[in-house]
């Protein structure tokens, strides 16, 4: 079944040496592994690779892959966090930032402020 989600991404960037490191803990090539995760990549010329987008529509357990990842997602420092941003079919918000090779959720607090 799972949830309807809309996901953007940004700054998902792996570094040469952690993408080999990352294709040895897996069973299948790592681009048919996040294929099959509904999110789609590409290698740079520099053995970078980037994960560009979500390309499902239905939430099911992501975090598993994020949290696979999260050891090799390079840190680019706080201003410019890799980070996947979720909007749920309900109106749930909620984020994912990869930050010191461990996968963090951020939910939202909202406040209402009365305008004059």
């Amino acid at each position: 079944m799972g949830y309807n989600v809309s996901i953007s991404l940004a700054n998902i960037m792996i570094r040469a040496e952690e993408v080999a490191k990352l294709r040895a803990k897996l069973d299948q090539p790592l681009e048919d592994e996040i294929r099959d995760w509904g999110f789609d990549s590409s290698i740079m010329e520099d053995g970078k690779m980037y994960i560009d987008e979500f390309l499902g529509e239905k939430w099911h357990s992501e975090e598993e892959f994020f949290e696979l990842i999260a050891p090799h997602v390079a840190d680019l420092g706080p201003t410019c966090r890799a980070e996947i941003s979720c909007l749920g079919e309900d109106g749930d918000k909620w984020k994912y930032q990869f930050e010191d090779g461990k996968l963090v959720e951020y939910r939202p607090e909202i406040t209402w402020v009365r305008q004059e």
